[in-house]
């Protein structure tokens, strides 16, 4: 083997070893990055969601809050027969309770 082929053999796979570990850092940083996105991504989801559900809960508890307040009763009946198990009626139970 001449030496020019050693020598032509060395910095090839010279070459290729840093290839290889440029590569693979890259993949690496890549993939901690991707990571690090979706986590973000994750939580302000759960807030964004979250925010919509104290959304809907603030507007169904000012609307109940004020058929209560306007002595609104049709409205609760109209929801107590189409869901018995409403959890709204344990929250007010004097409210719906017939009078004794």
């Amino acid at each position: 083997m001449k030496l020019k082929d050693k020598v032509g053999g060395a910095l090839l796979g010279g070459m290729i070893g840093v290839l290889l570990v440029a590569q693979t850092a890259t993949l690496i940083q890549a993939r901690h990055s991707n990571g690090r996105f979706a986590d973000i991504s994750r939580q302000l989801l759960n807030d964004h969601q979250l925010q919509n559900v104290r959304n809907f809960h603030t507007v169904v508890d000012f609307t109940v809050t004020d058929a209560l307040a306007r002595g609104d009763m049709d409205v609760f009946a109209k929801l107590e027969s189409s869901s018995p198990s409403c959890r709204v009626w344990r929250s007010f139970p004097c409210m719906i309770s017939p009078a004794k």
